[in-house]
């Protein structure tokens, strides 16, 4: 990122940990929690990390069902901690998804700083995310399709509070 920028965007789960450095050193800071349907995002904690064997003592080609759905609460939760004492506004990827235009505006509305340090957000213009380029769509039914019945039972049996909390609906 270029030292002279007015803004830092950052998306990366292991900042959850540094929103209050964040918060205090960035000012204005404003903070955009983004909740995804767990089933999706278990499957995409999967199968993306690699497990750490020296750091967990055991020998997992994978991480199981079980403890993805366990850091998809425990990344909510700490975010949400967090976030009380600071500018946010939390948002589903699925409205983001369904309805752009209309999710930029809320997060507009929440934080006017935005536009007054010139940011604008194009929801009609390609965005590249994982090194593909493409307009914002819902990947989660993809993601979805790629889970056993064994894992959406892991995740279930796991998440179901947290799912509740967030008005996500049991997948069998």
């Amino acid at each position: 990122s270029d030292s002279t920028s007015k803004v830092f965007v950052e998306k990366s789960i292991t900042n959850a940990t540094r929103i209050p450095f964040l918060a205090k050193n960035f000012n204005p800071a404003f903070f955009i929690h983004i909740v995804r349907n767990p089933y999706a995002s278990c499957e995409g904690i999967q199968r993306k990390a690699t497990p750490n064997t020296q750091l967990t003592g055991t020998d997992f080609s994978s991480y199981p069902m079980s403890m993805c759905a366990q850091q998809w609460i425990e990344s909510n939760q700490l975010i949400e901690a967090h976030l009380t004492e600071s500018k946010s506004i939390q948002i589903t990827y699925e409205d983001l998804c369904a309805d752009p235009q209309k999710t930029i505006d809320n997060i507009s509305t929440a934080c006017p700083e935005l536009s007054e340090l010139g940011i604008r957000f194009e929801t009609h213009e390609k965005i590249r995310v994982h090194g593909s380029s493409g307009l914002i769509s819902n990947q989660n039914e993809d993601a979805i399709s790629r889970l056993s019945e064994k894992d959406r039972s892991e995740i279930t049996n796991v998440a179901s509070k947290m799912m509740n909390h967030y008005g996500y609906s049991v997948i069998k």
